[in-house]
């Protein structure tokens, strides 16, 4: 695993498709994976949109074919995770977990837009989805970040990467929902905050801007030592990006 990586050094990568033990030894069946996306016509702005409650304070309408500034030196690009995809179709949507992969599979969502998967899930529903570079497997909040700075952008704004304030609260837009966990049930976002962490370094020459409905939200005490990470609220998003 490479990281910082970028987009310009991505041809592709071998996925495992089979594998078998012959005589004591393991042998695997690959297939060359070429990269199917590319996204260099952009302004250098993503938004990651997470599915944390505080998410419902921003009309994710006003990102549908953004073109704030001048000349639209502004519009952005959104990247989301799992089902978002039931309420916002953004430029690129993650899933990686067998139920959410199960459950858009099923739907004819990837025939008309951008899923990234894992290899795993590539294997299982050929020609559906498209291969997360480096087959980098976290969670999907994470994962969409590391796209968008895959992908070059510069300035990378955080709407509803709420974490867990409650131990015992899912603080999840989709909780009580198919393949989500009920609202009352215990989730650990340790991990999540530090993969977010890593990728802050690593991507150090990019900004993430965090972003949340009220000014006094206190992020996690790991990310407080992120320099390229600020904070802002909707208005000083909607205001920063000419959004509206």
């Amino acid at each position: 695993m490479k990281l910082p990586f970028y987009a310009g050094e991505y041809e592709g990568e071998f996925i495992v498709h089979h594998t078998e033990i012959i005589n004591g030894q393991r042998h695997e069946e690959r297939e060359w994976i070429p990269s199917t996306i590319t996204n260099n016509d952009h302004r250098g702005n993503a938004v990651v949109i997470g599915n944390g409650v505080s998410r419902e304070k921003f009309q994710l309408r006003l990102l549908a074919k953004h073109k704030g500034g001048l000349f639209a030196g502004l519009k952005v690009q959104t990247y989301g995770c799992n089902a978002l995809y039931r309420d916002f179709s953004p430029d690129f949507l993650i899933t990686q977990t067998d139920q959410m992969v199960d459950e858009i599979a099923q739907t004819d969502y990837c025939d008309n837009n951008i899923v990234y998967s894992s290899a795993k899930q590539m294997v299982k529903y050929p020609q559906k989805f498209h291969l997360i570079p480096q087959n980098y497997v976290l969670n999907a909040g994470a994962i969409a970040t590391y796209i968008a700075a895959f992908h070059g952008h510069k300035n990378i704004y955080l709407i509803g990467f709420d974490n867990q304030d409650n131990d015992d609260y899912n603080n999840n837009i989709y909780a009580d929902t198919e393949n989500y966990k009920p609202l009352r049930s215990q989730v650990n976002s340790s991990k999540w905050i530090a993969n977010m962490f890593r990728l802050f370094s690593l991507y150090s020459d990019a900004t993430f801007h965090y972003v949340h409905s009220s000014p006094d939200y206190c992020i996690p005490e790991k990310w407080k030592w992120a320099k390229n990470l600020n904070m802002l609220t909707y208005r000083s998003l909607i205001s920063e990006l000419d959004i509206g």
